[in-house]
């Protein structure tokens, strides 16, 4: 019997005496898909009118500074959100950055998907500022500007690039912004309707290179048509790219220093992992401990994030993150992460595959586990019915030249349906390395 331990997200938010709002989201499947189980206890205080103020840089020659209404504070809780094409279940948790001049300002969140990876805040969840980077779709890239295609992430975008010449490249979904990308000098600028300009890798220390060459080029600055700016600063560690801090509300044009910033605290961890994706080693050995945002050099807030190791794997898991004021000691309630723990069991009994002869793929795509059992007939698992699940699939009669039927025992999340689906004859050819069937 062999066991499997899925993790799984609970969202839970202290009561509080005057609001307490309860979604409860349950979606059960068995077996090879994730029974999940997602609740949230939001907090919402009751803030109306409160307002928070903050100083701004003025140009030479200014005698005061004026107070900047940066609007009603709200509940750091969002809504659960399930995507309705593959039904993962997302929640965000924003970082508060005030507002800069002409309303431009970084864009930072926490982010949960059920569907997400392990990354530098823990296992389902990303902060993700902008990149463009070469795709990994058909494995490792070429580095070869010519052969690779891009893939880009900002503002909350996340499409492939389309060419449309050696500078100048348009987005496959643009998602109604009109963004112009063009390449030059081994950098990114992207420009969007109202002329902002996004910078992406001008300089190294915002790019992610290897060997082979450039891999990723980060979001480094962010420009209105009123010189208004936004600048982000990278560290490199073991091949792994981390944000170290971001400048704003400055002017480029007018000299104007930056007065605002946002920046990421790393600590160590114990479960570093690694990836060859791009290509090169990649190895992820911090998380983020905190996030600090300052006005005029001084703490304006402070977000405080705490990990756990799941006791199956012993990934890092976000547990909870706790908004502090100026001061870093007095804080808001903590937005908790619980995790449950399940055991998914396999069906006890195994299937005799058989000896593995003359492993090839030939031109049929059957790759995954193929072989021939005692009994002459040919197993692999595919996907049958678009659910996800891998079916069983066999066809009788391996070595025979004419078409065979193939009997598909369908996954049904516990096992495999004990009735196959026939599907009719699908004519072969051979092709020299071995029987392939004609699409």
């Amino acid at each position: 019997m062999a066991n499997k331990r899925q993790d799984f997200l609970l969202f839970k938010r202290k009561e509080n005496q005057n609001m307490t709002t309860q979604i409860t989201l349950s979606k059960r499947l068995i077996a090879a898909v994730v029974i999940f189980t997602f609740t949230v206890t939001g907090l919402i205080q009751d803030m109306a009118g409160l307002h928070v103020y903050e100083a701004f840089a003025l140009p030479p020659g200014a005698s005061s500074y004026g107070a900047v209404n940066i609007g009603a504070v709200q509940s750091p809780v969002q809504s659960f959100q399930t995507d309705l094409f593959t039904g993962r279940a997302q929640f965000s948790v924003p970082i508060f950055a005030p507002s800069g001049r002409r309303g431009i300002n970084p864009q930072v969140s926490l982010n949960y998907s059920s569907s997400a990876k392990n990354s530098w805040v823990g296992h389902g969840w990303s902060l993700e500022l902008g990149f463009i980077q070469r795709s990994t779709k058909n494995g490792v890239p070429a580095y070869n500007n010519d052969l690779d295609t891009f893939t880009f992430m900002v503002g909350g975008i996340n499409s492939d690039l389309v060419k449309i010449s050696d500078t100048e490249y348009r987005a496959k979904d643009e998602a109604g912004q009109f963004l112009k990308f063009v390449f030059q000098n081994n950098y990114w600028v992207v420009i969007d309707k109202s002329g902002t300009a996004y910078t992406f890798g001008e300089t190294p220390q915002a790019r992610s290179e290897n060997p082979h060459g450039i891999f990723c080029w980060c979001l480094e600055k962010v420009k209105d048509l009123f010189g208004n700016t936004i600048e982000y600063a990278y560290t490199m560690d073991q091949g792994e790219m981390y944000v170290q801090r971001i400048d704003y509300n400055s002017n480029e044009d007018q000299n104007f220093l930056s007065t605002h910033s946002v920046e990421f605290i790393l600590e160590d961890r114990s479960d570093a992992f690694f990836s060859y994706i791009t290509g090169a080693k990649v190895t992820t050995a911090k998380r983020l401990k905190e996030i600090q945002v300052k006005v005029q050099g001084s703490l304006s807030r402070k977000y405080n994030l705490a990990y756990e190791q799941s006791p199956g794997v012993g990934r890092s898991r976000l547990i909870s993150v706790q908004e502090c004021g100026t001061d870093g000691i007095a804080c808001l309630p903590a937005i908790a992460f619980q995790y449950q723990e399940t055991n998914i069991a396999f069906q006890s009994s195994y299937i005799n595959w058989g000896p593995i002869q003359n492993p090839s793929t030939g031109e049929s795509g059957m790759r995954n586990i193929t072989g021939h059992n005692p009994d002459g007939a040919i197993f692999t698992l595919m996907d049958m019915n678009g659910d996800g699940l891998l079916d069983r699939v066999i066809d009788d009669k391996t070595y025979a030249q004419e078409a065979n039927p193939w009997n598909v025992y369908l996954n049904t999340g516990s096992g495999f349906s004990s009735t196959p689906v026939i599907i009719p004859s699908v004519p072969k050819y051979y092709s020299g390395s071995g029987y392939s069937y004609i699409q």
